[in-house]
């Protein structure tokens, strides 16, 4: 009697306890499930993403600005970034390997380069950019070098992109403009038709396992970039030559202090054949601008 009194009683703490216990937990875990489910769903959502794929942009080719005949003035040349990925590089001794290699191509600082390696949750640490095709070949030739069978060097990444380059140097050059590092207007045409030149930034999505690696065989998406569109203006290439010649020689022997400035003009149309200034500058270089665009720029 008094055992069977005692499981009772033990039965109905067991169960007390039980509810005690659910009391509290189940309410935990339904706010938990409203939270990850509900609540912050879309955040969780784009960690995921991020986690599991990876994304790289892909540059448009810059629009070509040309003469009324269709003579390039301003055009895209194709150059390379690039890159060191610390994630994928397997030890220490390979990551003094890739730092030393490029060093002596890219005439790089070994140091620069062996700090990029050290990070390895970074799968993208830029070397250098706007490398030429002599050097990029280089670099190939270096990360496919069966020579050293040690090292996969699947940490060194080359990447497609574009550099402007203007074939008549400073011809037209207060007209043309020139644009920055990243390919974007700065001054002149380029600046001023920017949003028709530029194109449209493509991307590359792919899934990546955990050491980062691409699984493109799994899931891939590309979108395409859209390169920007090209302008043709009224000027002809050989009256301009022409204006500016004969805007240097007017401009010495008359001593213009003030410089010269000079346009040719179709009477029947109105189109511009030639529009010139003195005191031009390479387009190629525009580092070394006269004060009076860096100041026009700076108020820009």
């Amino acid at each position: 009697m008094i055992s069977n009194t005692m499981n009772k009683t033990s039965t109905r703490r067991m169960l007390f306890l039980f509810a005690v216990v659910a009391l509290l937990v189940v309410p935990t875990l339904l706010y938990s499930l409203y939270k990850i489910q509900i609540r912050d769903a879309a955040e969780y959502q784009e960690m995921a993403i991020e986690q599991q794929t990876r994304d790289m942009l892909v540059s448009p080719v810059r629009g070509t600005i040309y003469d009324r005949n269709m003579v390039p003035l301003a055009m895209s040349a194709t150059v390379y970034t690039i890159v060191i990925s610390p994630a994928e590089i397997g030890s220490d001794a390979e990551a003094e390997y890739i730092a030393q290699g490029l060093s002596e191509i890219l005439n790089m600082d070994y140091d620069k380069i062996l700090k990029k390696t050290q990070n390895k949750k970074s799968y993208y640490e830029i070397v250098a950019r706007k490398v030429d095709k002599t050097v990029s070949d280089a670099v190939r030739e270096f990360k496919t070098n069966k020579a050293t069978k040690e090292f996969t060097l699947a940490g060194i990444k080359l990447f497609e992109d574009t550099k402007r380059y203007y074939p008549y140097s400073t011809l037209l050059s207060n007209v043309i403009g020139f644009t920055n590092y990243d390919n974007e207007g700065q001054y002149g045409i380029e600046l001023k038709y920017e949003d028709v030149l530029k194109g449209v930034v493509g991307r590359v999505i792919t899934a990546k396992n955990n050491k980062g690696s691409a699984l493109s065989f799994y899931f891939e998406q590309y979108n395409e970039a859209q390169d920007g569109l090209s302008l043709v203006t009224t000027i002809d290439y050989g009256v301009q030559q022409i204006l500016e010649k004969h805007l240097a020689i007017a401009q010495e022997e008359n001593n213009c202090a003030e410089g010269a400035v000079g346009i040719v003009m179709n009477v029947k149309t109105g189109a511009i054949l030639g529009m010139a200034q003195t005191n031009n500058y390479d387009l190629n270089d525009p580092d070394k601008l006269p004060d009076e665009v860096m100041e026009e720029i700076n108020r820009q």
